[in-house]
This record gives C-alpha cells, sequence and structure tokens, in this order.
C-alpha cells in the first residue's frame, strides 16, 4: 500500500515516520529500515531526530533512490549486474571511443565540425561528458526515446518532440532538430552494441534503466520478488521522475510504502501559474490568433515553456510566490495526484503574528495577493530582514554581528539552530574564516561553526597540488610556480627541505637570476642563462668557489651557497630533476593502465605522508583506482594526453564533500542544495546577487528535453526557485537574506537577485508597517562599506557592531596623537659615537629611528619573483650592472659584459647586443672622468674627534674610505640625489674636523642621463665643521628617546630657492609615501604618516635651516665641467 503525507512541517513528517518505527517494528529485527533520502545532510538530520526520540539511531539504511532502485533491479532480476553499465562516467567512455569512428558519416557532421580535423582529444572527452550526461537523462526523463531509438524509430522521436508544433518551428529548427535525432539515434545504438557485445563477452545480458523499468514492472506486477522491504520510507524528497515514481507505486503493492512530501500548501496547487507565465500564454495565443504563428515573437524554447494547450483559462495563479518559485514541487504534486494511494494531511499552521509567520501561512493557505487584508509588520518584527552590504566580506561580517544580536535577545538560541547557505560556499571560505575565526573561544564573540559543501580541490592543498602537477605539461615552470610547489608541507617534506630552507631558496632564486625554465639548452636561438638549470649549476660552483674567481666552464659562481648551503643545492636540484622527469611523463599519450601507475608514481614521489596528508593520499590512491577501474571495465584502450587526464581528474576531485560535517552542533555554512529544507530557527542566505542565484547553467543545443518539456523535468533554474521556497518556508523564527547591494567603487547600488526582489515587491504590496513608514525601509538594512564606519557604532543604531576592535578608528581617536612620545629608559649617556650611525641618522633620521630604536625594518623591496623573459633590462638592474661596470678599471667591458650573461642578468640573443650598447654608450663619459682615479689605490683615514655639544664632549670614531690623495672621491651610474649631496657633506665636515683646518672637498659623481654631475661644496672652516656637527649630534642624542620627523629628502625645497607654498611643501611631504609610477613609496613614511597626520611645518623649515642651510649655501654648481 503506497502511504502519501502531506505536511507543511518536517518536524510532523518526522514524528509520524518515528511513531511507524516505534508502533510497528519491523519482524525480523536483523532487517534494517529503509529510509530513501536525496541528500546526506537530510540522512544526518533524520538521524539526530531518531537517536534523540529513540536514545538510539542503528540498523537504519538512507539509500539514494536511483541506488534503491538499482538494488532491486539487481536483486529481482536475472543478469544484472551490480553496477549499472550505463552510468554516466561509463558511457562517457564508451563514447569517447566510438564517437571518432562514426565521424564520416553525414549525421555526425555537426560533431565533425566542432571537434575539428584531427578531433581534438580534449573536445572530443568534453563533449562525450555532454552527451553521456544527455542520455542519462533520456534513461530517467524519457525513456520512451530511447526505446524508439533502439529500434530505429527517429520518427516517433520525432513525433513526440514536434506533437503539432511544426507550424511555430522555423525551418532551420525542424531540420536541426532532424539531424539531432539522427545521429543521437545512431550513437546511442552505437553505445548500446558496444555495452551489449562487452557484456555477451562476460555471459551478462546488456540492459539499461529504461528497459529494466518495463521488466521491473512486470515482475512486480505477476509476484512479489524475495528481495522487497517489509516497508519503506521515502522521506525529504522535494521531487522524483516519474519512471521512479512508477516503481515505488508498484513496490507498494506488495509492501507498505510511506512517501512523505513537505507541501507547502494545503489545497491542490498543481495547477497554478504565475501571472508572468498567463501573461506570456496570453501574448503567444493573441499573437497565434492575429498571425497564424508566434516564431517570430518567441524563440523555439520558450514556445516548449509555454505550450498552447487551450487550458489557459481554467488555469490559476494563487499565491504569486508559490506560483514563481514552486515548479519543482507543482510538477512533483501533480504526479503524487495521479497516483492510487491513502493520503494522509498532516498539515499545521505556523505559530505566531511575525511577518515571517504570516508569510508562510499565506503560503499554506494559498492566498492570493489581498492587498485590502495586508500583513501587519510591527517595527521591533525583525523575523524576514534583507541587508544590504558592499562586498562578500563585509556581508560576513554583519552576519557575525547580527548572529550576536541574536544570540543576545534570544537566551534558547546555539549556534546548532542556526544554518548559512551560499549559492557557491567556496567562494565565501577566506571572508568566514577571516571574520569567524579571528575570536578565541574565551572571547563573548566566538561563534563555533563548520563549513561543508567545498570541494576537495578547494578544501585540501594536497589534492589542489596534485591537480597542479598534472598541468605541467607545457608549463614554462616559473620561479614563482616552482617556489609556490615547496610551499606545501608535504611536498617540502618529500625533499628534506624545511622551512627556513625553504625561505632560503626563495631568496637565493631571485638573487641568482632564476626567472623561468627547466632547461638552460630547450631551444636552438639561444642558451637560457634565465632557467633553474642555470640557476642551479651557478648555486653548485658557488659551493665550491667564489664569483671573483672568475669564469669557469661558462659558469658564474654564486656566492651565497658556498660552504655548508650545498646540501640544500641538492635538494633543490633532485627537486627539479623530478619534475623534468614527470614532464616528460606528460609530453606522452599513455593508455589508461600507464596513466594509472604514473599517478600513482607521483604521489609516492612528490609527498610525503604524514599525520596531516594520509587521508588526502588514500582518498587520492583510491580515487586514481576507481576511475581507472571504470575506464578498464569499458575497454577503452586508446592513449590519452595529460590534458585529458587532467580533465578527467578534475571532474571527480572537483566534487562536493557531502555535507559530511552538517548537523554536529555548530553553526553551518553550506551550499544552497536541492532536498536540505530541514528547519532550523534561523535560516541565513548569503550572496542573494542578482546574476549569481538562481545560478545560470548554460543551454546545450543538442539537448531535444529542452524542445519538449514535461512534468517533472528538472530544470536548474527551477530548482533554485524552489530551493529558495524551501529555505523561507525552513525557518522557523528568523530568515536572514543578504546580498552586495552598492558597489564598491563608485558606490553605485546594485540589484539583489530577482527572487529577492520578487519577494519584497510582494511583501511592499501585501503589507503595512504598524507606524506607517515604508515596508521595504523597514526590512532592507544598508551598511556602511567599512566595518570602522562610525555609525557602525552609533548608541542608537539597533545593529551597531560588536567588532570593538575597530572603535578607535571609527571614533576618529587614533593613535596618531600618540604615536610620536618619548621613549623610556636612561638618557644618552655614551662618550663615543660612530660614525656610521651618526651618517645613517642625518640622511634619513625616520628610517633610522624605527630601524635603531624600535627594531622594526620596513620591506623596501618587491617580494614577487620575476618569472618572465627579460627582453629589456630593468632600470634597477642597468643601474646595477652598470655600477659594477664603473669599478673595473679597464675601457674594454666585453668581458664584463660576459660575465653579467652568464648570470643571467642580461637579456637574450640579439637583446643582450642592444642592451651592453646602450650602457657603453651611456657610462661613456663618466668613466673618462674616474678613470683616472680606478688606476689608484684609494686610502682610508681613521676617525677620532672629540666634539663639544652643549655642555657634553663626545668622541665621534669611524673612518673616511675612498680617499684619492686625500680628497674622497665617490661616483654612481645614475643621477645624484639629495641623500647623496648629504653624505659627501658629512664626509666633509668630518674630515675637517679631523684634520683640524678645511679639508679637500670632496667629489660625488653622478649621470643625469649622459650628463656628468659632480657633488661638491665651497671651502669650509674648521669652526663651521664644528659648530654643524655639534648641531647633527645633539639630534642624534635626543633621537634615542624621540623621533625626529624631517623629511631630509626634500631639503632644497626648504633651503634652496623654491617658492612653494606651506600647502605645497605638506603635500611633497605627503608624496613620500604615495607610490607612483616614477617612484616607489618610501615605507617608513608610509608608516609615519599613518599614524601621524598633523605635521608643524614650522618646526620642519627650522630644523631644514639648521642642518642643511650651510650646506645648501656652500653646494657648487653639480656639472663636471665646474670641478
Amino acid at each position: 500500500m503506497l502511504h502519501l503525507y502531506y505536511s507543511n512541517h518536517l518536524e510532523i513528517q518526522k514524528e509520524i515516520l518515528i511513531s511507524l518505527m516505534l508502533q510497528s517494528p519491523l519482524a525480523d529485527p536483523f532487517h534494517s529500515e529503509q529510509v530513501l533520502v536525496q541528500s546526506q545532510g537530510m540522512a544526518q538530520w533524520l538521524k539526530l531526530q531518531i537517536a534523540e526520540k529513540c536514545g538510539v539511531a542503528a540498523n537504519i539504511d538512507f539509500p539514494l533512490p536511483a541506488g534503491f532502485i538499482w538494488q532491486q533491479y539487481h536483486r529481482t532480476l536475472s543478469d544484472v549486474p551490480e553496477q549499472n553499465a550505463f552510468q554516466k562516467e561509463a558511457l562517457q567512455w564508451h563514447l569517447t571511443a566510438l564517437i571518432p569512428t562514426l565521424l564520416t558519416q553525414a549525421d555526425f557532421a555537426p560533431l565533425k565540425k566542432y571537434l575539428g580535423e584531427p578531433p581534438s582529444q580534449e573536445k572530443l572527452y568534453q563533449l562525450a561528458g555532454k552527451i553521456a550526461d544527455l542520455f542519462d537523462q533520456y534513461l530517467v526523463y524519457r525513456p520512451d526515446w530511447i526505446q524508439a531509438w533502439q529500434q530505429q524509430n527517429e520518427q516517433a522521436v520525432l513525433q513526440s518532440l514536434f506533437d503539432g508544433k511544426q507550424q511555430d518551428m522555423s525551418d532551420l529548427l525542424h531540420q536541426e532538430l532532424q539531424g539531432a535525432v539522427a545521429w543521437q539515434g545512431k550513437l546511442w545504438r552505437a553505445v548500446y552494441a558496444r555495452i551489449e557485445r562487452q557484456a555477451g563477452q562476460r555471459g551478462s545480458i546488456c540492459r539499461h534503466r529504461a528497459a529494466l523499468h518495463h521488466e521491473y514492472l512486470q515482475k512486480l506486477a505477476a509476484h512479489k520478488p524475495h528481495h522487497l522491504p517489509q516497508r519503506l520510507f521515502i522521506f525529504g524528497i522535494s521531487a522524483l521522475p516519474a519512471v521512479y515514481l512508477q516503481t515505488f507505486q508498484a513496490i507498494a503493492q506488495h509492501c507498505e510504502v510511506h512517501l512523505f512530501f513537505n507541501n507547502p500548501c494545503r489545497y491542490y496547487w498543481g495547477d497554478i501559474v504565475d501571472n508572468a507565465f498567463l501573461r506570456k500564454l496570453q501574448l503567444r495565443q493573441r499573437l497565434k490568433h492575429q498571425q497564424g504563428g508566434v516564431g517570430s515573437w518567441l524563440n523555439e524554447r520558450q514556445q516548449a515553456a509555454f505550450p498552447d494547450d487551450g487550458r489557459s483559462a481554467s488555469l490559476q495563479s494563487g499565491n504569486p510566490l508559490l506560483a514563481a518559485w514552486g515548479k519543482m514541487g507543482r510538477d512533483f504534486l501533480y504526479l503524487l495526484s495521479q497516483s492510487e494511494a491513502n493520503e494522509i494531511d498532516a498539515y499545521a499552521d505556523v505559530s505566531g503574528q511575525s511577518l515571517l509567520a504570516q508569510l508562510q501561512n499565506a503560503i499554506l493557505d494559498l492566498q492570493p495577493a489581498q492587498p485590502q487584508a495586508p500583513f501587519l509588520l510591527h517595527t521591533d518584527d525583525d523575523s524576514i530582514r534583507i541587508h544590504a552590504c558592499h562586498s562578500p566580506m563585509r556581508e560576513v561580517e554583519v552576519l557575525h554581528d547580527q548572529l550576536l544580536h541574536l544570540f543576545e535577545r534570544q537566551a534558547d538560541l546555539t549556534p546548532k539552530d542556526i544554518v548559512v547557505m551560499v549559492a557557491d560556499v567556496d567562494k565565501y571560505v577566506p571572508y568566514i574564516h577571516a571574520v569567524f575565526a579571528q575570536y578565541d573561544y574565551q572571547d563573548p564573540r566566538f561563534i563555533p561553526y563548520e563549513i561543508t559543501d567545498r570541494k576537495h580541490t578547494h578544501s585540501d592543498v594536497i589534492i589542489s597540488t596534485f591537480l597542479n602537477l598534472l598541468q605541467l605539461k607545457e608549463s614554462t615552470f616559473s620561479a614563482e610556480s616552482v617556489l609556490g610547489l615547496l610551499d606545501v608541507p608535504e611536498l617540502r617534506a618529500c625533499f628534506a627541505l624545511d622551512l627556513n630552507e625553504s625561505a632560503i631558496l626563495k631568496n637565493w632564486v631571485a638573487e641568482n637570476g632564476i626567472r623561468y625554465g627547466l632547461s638552460r639548452d630547450e631551444n636552438d636561438i639561444e642558451p637560457n642563462y634565465n632557467a633553474w638549470q642555470s640557476g642551479l649549476e651557478r648555486m653548485l660552483l658557488g659551493s665550491a668557489m667564489r664569483q671573483a674567481d672568475g669564469i669557469w666552464q661558462q659558469t658564474v659562481a654564486f656566492d651565497s651557497s658556498y660552504g655548508l648551503n650545498a646540501q640544500i643545492v641538492g635538494k633543490l636540484g633532485e627537486f627539479l630533476q623530478r619534475l623534468q622527469d614527470w614532464q616528460r611523463i606528460l609530453q606522452q599519450s599513455h593508455d589508461v593502465a600507464q596513466w594509472q601507475q604514473h599517478l600513482h608514481w607521483v604521489l609516492a614521489h612528490f609527498f610525503a605522508e604524514s599525520e596531516q596528508s594520509r587521508y588526502a593520499l588514500l582518498f587520492l590512491s583510491q580515487r586514481i583506482d576507481d576511475v581507472c577501474r571504470l575506464a578498464l571495465e569499458t575497454e577503452f584502450d586508446g592513449k590519452l594526453n595529460s590534458n585529458v587526464v587532467f580533465e578527467w581528474l578534475n571532474g571527480h576531485l572537483s566534487e562536493e564533500d557531502g555535507g559530511i560535517h552538517f548537523l554536529n552542533g555548530k553553526l553551518s555554512f553550506c551550499t544552497l542544495l536541492p532536498m536540505r529544507a530541514i528547519p532550523f530557527k534561523v535560516v541565513a542566505l548569503l550572496g542573494m546577487n542578482e546574476g549569481d542565484y538562481p545560478r545560470q547553467q548554460a543551454p546545450n543545443s543538442f539537448d531535444l528535453m529542452q524542445y519538449s518539456v514535461q512534468k517533472g523535468d528538472r530544470v536548474r533554474r527551477d530548482d533554485d526557485r524552489y530551493l529558495f521556497l524551501e529555505a523561507i518556508l525552513s525557518a522557523q523564527q528568523t530568515l536572514y537574506i543578504s546580498y552586495v547591494g552598492r558597489s564598491l567603487t563608485d558606490n553605485q547600488q546594485l540589484q539583489p537577485s530577482v527572487l529577492v526582489s520578487q519577494l519584497l515587491d510582494y511583501l511592499a504590496d501585501q503589507s503595512r508597517t504598524t507606524d506607517g513608514g515604508d515596508v521595504r525601509q523597514q526590512l532592507v538594512r544598508q551598511y556602511p562599506m567599512t566595518v570602522f564606519s562610525r555609525d557602525n557604532f552609533e548608541y542608537r543604531n539597533p545593529n551597531r557592531s560588536f567588532a570593538r576592535e575597530w572603535l578607535v578608528a571609527a571614533t576618529g581617536q587614533s593613535a596618531v596623537s600618540d604615536f610620536i612620545q618619548p621613549l623610556g629608559g636612561e638618557p644618552f649617556s655614551r662618550p663615543v659615537i660612530e660614525f656610521d650611525s651618526l651618517r645613517r641618522f642625518v640622511v634619513d633620521p625616520v628610517r633610522y629611528f624605527f630601524e635603531k630604536q624600535l627594531g622594526v625594518y620596513l620591506r623596501q623591496h618587491n617580494d614577487e619573483i620575476e618569472d618572465s623573459e627579460v627582453f629589456q633590462i630593468s632600470p634597477l638592474a642597468r643601474y646595477q650592472l652598470s655600477d659594477a661596470l664603473l669599478r673595473q678599471p679597464v675601457t674594454d667591458w666585453s668581458q664584463q659584459f660576459e660575465f653579467f650573461k652568464l648570470k643571467g642578468e642580461l637579456p637574450r640573443a640579439h637583446f643582450a647586443t642592444i642592451s651592453q650598447h646602450e650602457i657603453s654608450e651611456r657610462l661613456q663619459s663618466l668613466s673618462k672622468v674616474i678613470a683616472p682615479y680606478l688606476s689608484q689605490t684609494a686610502e682610508s683615514m681613521p676617525i677620532a674627534q672629540d666634539i663639544v655639544c652643549g655642555q657634553q664632549t663626545y668622541r665621534l670614531q669611524g673612518e673616511i674610505d675612498r680617499l684619492y690623495q686625500g680628497r674622497r672621491i665617490e661616483w654612481r651610474s645614475g643621477a645624484v640625489k639629495p641623500n647623496h649631496q648629504i653624505e659627501t657633506w658629512l664626509y666633509y665636515l668630518v674630515q675637517t674636523a679631523q684634520l683640524r683646518q678645511t679639508a679637500p672637498t670632496p667629489h660625488f659623481y653622478g649621470l643625469d642621463g649622459e650628463t656628468v654631475q659632480c657633488c661638491r661644496f665651497n671651502d669650509m672652516s674648521l669652526e663651521d665643521a664644528e659648530r654643524q656637527l655639534a648641531h647633527y649630534i645633539a639630534d642624534f642624542v635626543e633621537s634615542e628617546r624621540q623621533l625626529l620627523v624631517l623629511p631630509t629628502a626634500l631639503y632644497p625645497l626648504f633651503c634652496g630657492d623654491s617658492a612653494k607654498t606651506a600647502e605645497e611643501l605638506l603635500n611633497e611631504i605627503w608624496k613620500l609615501a604615495e607610490e607612483t609610477p616614477y617612484q616607489s613609496a618610501d615605507p617608513y613614511w608610509q608608516r609615519l604618516l599613518s599614524q601621524h597626520q598633523s605635521l608643524n611645518l614650522a618646526v620642519i623649515t627650522a630644523k631644514m635651516q639648521q642642518w642643511f642651510g650651510l650646506m645648501a649655501q656652500s653646494l657648487l654648481d653639480g656639472k663636471e665641467n665646474n670641478a
């Protein structure tokens, strides 16, 4: 007997199911209860409910409907294998083998055109997957087509497709459908013949689900099979294919079948349609009456979606939301209504007067829109709230705050009572972790949570790395990509590399000129000295000799790998060799058995097994064996390239985890999936954006079902609409909807999902507020763009944030005023000052304070490693190379250029010649000026001089280097900048003080383009030098306790002839912290200005004059011809 239970509450259905189990236990206690569900989430919830009610939930099986039915075929009918030979994955392999053999036939011309000549193996595998999925759908939803094709009766399929619609079809569509029916019929017969032949070789009979369905029904009609369960429960399923329902009806003739349908409406609603459907149907009839056809107004899919069966006058609209979103459930209800069954109604009104309860009761009672009897929305009613944010991150931040508010208002609410569903949970994972994982479990804001339904490729780094290794066939092996592999702990451990060694290798790669390519001689054009092989050879040579020792066998040593570091180089060499071996394998095609061996080789030779990696490696190993075994069972004997293997494995490894952590007592984040309408006190939906939900599905042009729509057909967008309806109905106390409602870039308003808009429109038309306010304004809450907005923390704001970490920034109380404060500790009391420390302080007092006093070293370079071929030498590399050339006492630099080429610092081929010529030409003028000094030996002078500073005398000690005949000479290949002038000035002052007389003015040469610059000064008296040094030393002593805010790089603007206003000077200071295409930002000034907004320009100007006024007056014209 078939028993149909209709209820709008899943808890009521659950109570009925448990009561049936308790009141009528199975006759044989060793037999298990059979409860069919559509998802593991529903099974998990039902287990917990049974255990809570009965104390234990044991000996209960929860198969899926398709698996249960095939199990019945296998047990009841003869020669039915345990595994379905026509399952989708098997069909894909059969089709991959068959399609190329059929392309010469005229009917397969569309496929031949798509696949190309010769057929692309990747396209072939993808096309086979699409067709396999199509045939799998036909077997369930169009079994009559399958039977007709087997009997070579394409006309029957065409008749089913056209069914009186030829007059509305264009001639082109008519021809395309005839062609599609022809090649699909031939292809199906070829697949069937192949599977039948293989089954015959194994001594079995070839039958698919469409054939087995009829045979099984005949068997059931004849007698009761021995393998039927005593009773069967079907629970939490919103829709079933008609053939499955027929099967359960037949089973019900021999055992009790209890089917529970979570019906949102207590009245029959199988014929209601939404108003949009009615309008389009009426348009179709009007056009047909006026013009005799609708082809120019409606496309073919629309014509199929709005069939003209003459029933428009009898169709009802009912509740507009139920009509608009309920197609999947409506079709299933219609199929159930055709069944002979014992129907039991167990509906219950939703208690309470909240807006959510009123909405659910309106759907339950099939109430049409009735503005004259509106819902009442109280000002404190939070049962339905829609939240508009600026980004997914803000959505999650707002969600966390709103949940804390709910916990505050509802003492009995716990995390397990809340579910958060997202269209694609993987997209939100980083934001969820960033917000929810930032609090310690002892923090009152801590909310325990779990994320389910994640794809394996997104949730496990070993699986994603394994797939990355499969894509190395055409890889350039860029420096970043190879080093990225070593970031995986299990892969790193496989080559005995620890984290510290990995960091060392990253620095070495950047310094050693490694950019891309495994082999140095990968082509015949020019050796690649930026390849891994070249860099490895430089590292290996560096373990035995120094770079200064010169070129050895076309290789230059890399100094950093000298000595004990050689073992790290050996580990890197082993890793690179294994990558090269694997790439050679990937570049060849292999059969399935060979690929199985190669894939296991990757697991064994690239990943070290550990406690953390054991599960992932076992999972990969089993999945490799499973997919390869299935391909081998289909007798697929072709060779596959690595692109197809990646596609093949990626499809299997990208499956979701099945919700194995669902309902574990924590707040659950999961993907919006069908058949998961489990009741929760709070149901939250995130990411309900226009275009994101309902989820898009690209139409398949050769899917014939779309041209002949039948009740019960599954369409992704219809599934999503019904899922949205189920989510609303499963919320017991609060429905929380969130979407990105504003643009981050221009704050323009963005629209929510069309479903959210329909819900809002319905509630706005159907509701009124108790205070006469606007319904939309009360339902939709707008949030500031940032978490630290002041509005988030206003006391009167009922949605104020709990993120107290941002309160300081929100209220404008920044640490700016407290940032520059005197440091504690003893005052400076050391009698000796190192000149090098004084030099660094005077050149850049802000940087000196951060590094010396605070121990803070901010990076001034990009961590990203260059990984592309060099066509033009970078400005930095050009400067470094030029500076190195200017240190060489020769005019012929060919040997030096060869040295740099072997180091990987020059472009390849002709580009190197161009760079050499440009650099040589530019350096000619400066090299002539400094040539006399290169032939001399530089001397140095010790510094040991007492400087009186107020009441204290300090001993300045250090060394003045680069002295040529008593004059300090220095040069660089770039322009002379203010910091070079300051350094030269300091050396001049110190040398004068040390000599106790005016010293020879130092020269600092530079190049501005091709013009030689020379920094030098007028003669300086001993008194002026000592007085100026005393100023610097006094501030240096003070800097031990107090930061001196002085932008020394801008001294020419303060001490020169600049006519800039105060505002312009402040802007120039702020530019120090700005990144421009021509100048990188100073990280120390970035940090300072982010904490210290107010700058005292008067103090800065006075100190600039004290420090650099005399220097600016003494500085001579920078052109070299004035020297």
